[in-house]
């Protein structure tokens, strides 16, 4: 095998990725640029493993985001050497070595050494390993010890123990932004509606044995095929966003910085208008895809629950359309919402009259989204509806938790048009740090709380 010198292998991968950047920025395809990315890293790693003599009973795996064949520009390059046995001395001086080359030529890898059984005893004692492993990814070496690998790890995964992990792991990282997809500086990575919101969507979809992305999952019935292609096209701006962010920072930067935006949505041809700044088009772009994206964690993990902890208990009824099911509230009939479309303000009415619900059935959620598109002028303008929306408003309880998840599924925005304009909207400034849609639902709190006695 002819093996290029390291310095010379650093020079290819520069010159590669740059010219990567290039045809993106003249030509954006997130999809392409990620895996282009990532097969030439895997050219470059393979080559340093040959040249460098690695034993050949050793392995090289890909974990992670990279495990996934998506590498944006400045990502970490996530790797496991997988070992048969513990190292040697000698073998330990040229796994050093390794790392030290990988480094020299510009790969910032992150990395382990493990064996099987390592492996297996780190991934049960910490979620996020078990999430790396979970992506592994061949590159070169001993594929025996690859495949003997692959089956250790899927005989000991326990789908129900990792989706717990994970809803725990994402309700501290939600905690981390306050909650929030709406900050003046979002996290493109790690917020909520952010892209690893849906990374545990695909995920959790594993431990169901649900694989193909959102094809897979229209496949198995819990998306439409239109819903699946709002949700890939809301991933693909998000990502594109990053890779931008990236290549703009020149290292890795997930937070959409105030000091980015500008120059940001002029790449992506966003001009200022009469009434909005170039950068505030930006950010509402970004923010309604982070709602749908939200929005699309919600329905999605709370299907897939169901799918790996099926309910059992009877449902409670609360009246002739609704009950209780596993305390989530749920429609008892399937085409409530098609029947009697007034049932699409009700059912906020009496999520604000029980408060103790932890939030709607999944099934009840995938209608509520999909028969949002009833609510037009004439449902509008009907005073029967009026006076259900008055009703909600004139709750004792519950109103500012009706009307956000009002707003968090859709609802809101097409009740009340108005409305609907705001939604992501920001101010281009360091004092405003939520958009305007947040702030009037905390007026709306603050002002509901001040009857409170």
């Amino acid at each position: 095998m002819n093996v290029l010198p390291l310095a010379d292998l650093r020079e290819r991968l520069k010159f590669r990725r740059a010219a990567l950047a290039a045809a993106y920025l003249k030509q954006p395809a997130v999809s392409l640029y990620l895996t282009q990315h990532a097969g030439l890293v895997d050219g470059v790693l393979t080559a340093i493993s040959g040249s460098l003599a690695l034993p050949d009973s050793f392995c090289l795996v890909a974990v992670g985001g990279y495990g996934r064949g998506e590498l944006f520009p400045g990502s970490d390059v996530d790797v496991l050497l997988l070992l048969p046995r513990e190292p040697t001395p000698d073998q330990q001086a040229t796994l050093e070595g390794w790392v030290r080359a990988c480094w020299d030529v510009g790969l910032e890898i992150g990395h382990s050494v493990r064996t099987i059984d390592v492996c297996l005893a780190e991934s049960a004692a910490d979620i996020t390993v078990e999430t790396n492993l979970l992506e592994a990814r061949f590159l070169w070496g001993n594929r025996a010890l690859f495949s003997e690998f692959e089956s250790a790890f899927q005989s000991r995964f326990d789908p129900q123990q990792f989706f717990d992990g994970k809803l725990a792991e994402q309700r501290t990282r939600h905690a981390r932004f306050d909650d929030s997809a709406y900050k003046l500086e979002p996290n493109l990575k790690d917020s909520p509606g952010g892209l690893r919101d849906l990374h545990t969507i695909h995920w959790l979809a594993q431990a169901c044995d649900i694989g193909g992305g959102w094809n897979g999952l229209a496949c198995a019935g819990l998306l439409t095929q239109a819903e699946a292609r709002r949700i890939a096209q809301a991933e693909r701006s998000v990502a594109a966003l990053r890779i931008h962010l990236h290549i703009l920072a020149g290292r890795r930067d997930d937070r959409l910085a105030f000091d980015y935006q500008t120059d940001l949505a002029e790449r992506l041809g966003l001009a200022a208008t009469a009434n909005k700044r170039a950068g505030e088009r930006l950010m509402q772009t970004y923010y309604r895809a982070a709602k749908l994206i939200q929005r699309a964690n919600d329905i999605l993990i709370q299907s897939l629950r169901v799918r790996l902890f099926p309910v059992t208990a009877p449902p409670q009824p609360i009246d002739a359309d609704f009950q209780l099911r596993a305390n989530l509230l749920e429609a008892r009939e399937l085409d409530l919402f098609q029947r009697k479309p007034d049932a699409l303000l009700r059912i906020f009415i009496v999520y604000a009259q029980h408060p103790s619900l932890a939030g709607f059935e999944p099934t009840t959620l995938r209608a509520l989204w999909r028969g949002s598109t009833q609510i037009d002028a004439a449902f509008r303008a009907d005073p029967a509806h009026r006076a259900l929306f008055m009703t909600l408003l004139r709750q004792p309880v519950g109103i500012t938790r009706a009307l956000r998840a009002m707003h968090r599924y859709g609802l809101l925005a097409r009740y009340i048009p108005a409305f609907g304009r705001i939604v992501g909207q920001m101010q281009h400034d360091l004092f405003h740090v939520y958009t305007v849609d947040e702030h009037i639902l905390m007026v709306l709190r603050n002002m509901r709380r001040f009857t409170v006695p």
